[in-house]
């Protein structure tokens, strides 16, 4: 056993030096700059990957389309890397918006084309002189799923006949974790059995944004429903592999593969269609739905399981109302007033003289009326027999 580690620990060393022969240390970010300018645009894109994945933590599902608008850029502007200038990026800019108003991009892609080149250029390359204004995001309108509708959808689950309850038992975990946990769909998919820690009640979601929030409100409560699903869900989990860093939610009959964001988003569509609901769905609107439900009542909740770091993200996109807030609203405000018994008499008595009421009907509309008084507000209320 000391040959074979005494072996290794020599092979290493090996390696080691053999590594600082070609080893190049990385350049401060102030020098970045000139030092990616002398590569090509295909080196300098793999380092950007690289950075973005483990320096930065972004998700394996979002690095390729942040490297495709930065590689799109020098496709469009025709310059090189050391070409770059300010002026450049707001020609740029300026196209964008050209073609924004034709129709041919929407405003939001736009905005998130931006933000990426300012990664690019200013976080990656350290160069804060080349940052150029995005634009405000438009809020995307949708209706607003409710907890009716994802009882439905897990109804649906149980109905199924035509799947085994290992299938069934992923797809029910799949959607009560995105409606109490509120995770982000690249949260979700990333998410490992060392994450959710029962004793504490937290769903430990890893994401560049959540980094950045408090640590006590990065990741979401644990709720009853979710603990209870998930502990029947263990007992059908299609994989062998229990360690910490294995994938939570896997797919059945996959070796232990955990579920996709095209896996998930399909199977959402699928029961939305069997549970009858009209409503457009996507994990993202599930979190948007679930989160707005919960901050309308509290904005804090809200901020807490949807792990925000300011509360102001909440309060700004976790707030809408639906059709139900707005009746709620009218309640408050402009209650409905009583309408006392002389009040109808008098409608009666006009309709009467009118010649729009029979006199048998009339007479029988008043001998109905019983009054009631009201000791509080001294007036007359009125009840039918």
């Amino acid at each position: 056993m000391n040959k074979i580690s005494t072996a290794k620990i020599r092979r290493q060393d090996r390696d080691f030096k053999q590594f600082l022969q070609t080893y190049t240390p990385p350049p401060k970010k102030k020098d970045r700059f000139e030092y990616y300018s002398s590569m090509k645009l295909e080196k300098v894109l793999k380092e950007f990957e690289n950075w973005m994945r483990y320096e930065r933590g972004y998700s394996k599902q979002t690095i390729p389309a942040k490297r495709k608008k930065v590689q799109r850029f020098f496709e469009i502007t025709g310059v090189k890397l050391s070409q770059v200038t300010k002026e450049i990026r707001e020609a740029h800019r300026a196209y964008l918006m050209e073609q924004m108003r034709k129709g041919k991009l929407k405003k939001n892609y736009v905005s998130t084309i931006l933000v990426d080149l300012n990664v690019f250029f200013c976080h990656f390359l350290g160069r804060e002189d080349l940052r150029i204004p995005s634009l405000g995001r438009e809020e995307i309108s949708f209706d607003r799923l409710t907890r009716e509708d994802i009882d439905k959808m897990i109804k649906a689950v149980e109905e199924r006949k035509d799947i085994d309850e290992k299938t069934r038992a992923l797809h029910r975990i799949i959607i009560i974790t995105l409606w109490n946990e509120l995770p982000r769909i690249s949260e979700f998919c990333s998410l490992k059995l060392g994450d959710i820690d029962e004793i504490s009640r937290k769903v430990k979601f890893n994401s560049r944004k959540r980094e950045r929030a408090p640590a006590h409100l990065r990741h979401p409560f644990a709720t009853k429903e979710f603990l209870k699903e998930w502990n029947r869900y263990k007992r059908y989990r299609d994989s062998d592999d229990w360690s910490p860093e294995a994938p939570a939610i896997v797919q059945v009959d996959h070796g232990g593969m955990p579920v996709s964001v095209l896996f998930v988003r399909r199977m959402l569509k699928e029961y939305a269609a069997r549970a009858g609901i009209k409503k457009r769905i996507t994990p993202h609107i599930i979190r948007k739905s679930g989160g707005t439900e919960l901050s309308m009542k509290n904005p804090k909740l809200g901020q807490i399981q949807l792990g925000h770091k300011s509360i102001r993200t909440t309060l700004t996109n976790y707030t809408g109302p639906n059709d139900e807030d707005k009746m709620q609203i009218d309640r408050i405000l402009t209650p409905e007033r009583k309408i006392t018994v002389e009040e109808i008499i008098e409608q009666l008595t006009k309709h009467f003289v009118k010649g729009e009421l029979p006199e048998e009907e009339y007479l029988y509309a008043l001998k109905s009326l019983k009054y009631r008084g009201s000791q509080k507000e001294g007036k007359n209320d009125i009840a039918f027999v």
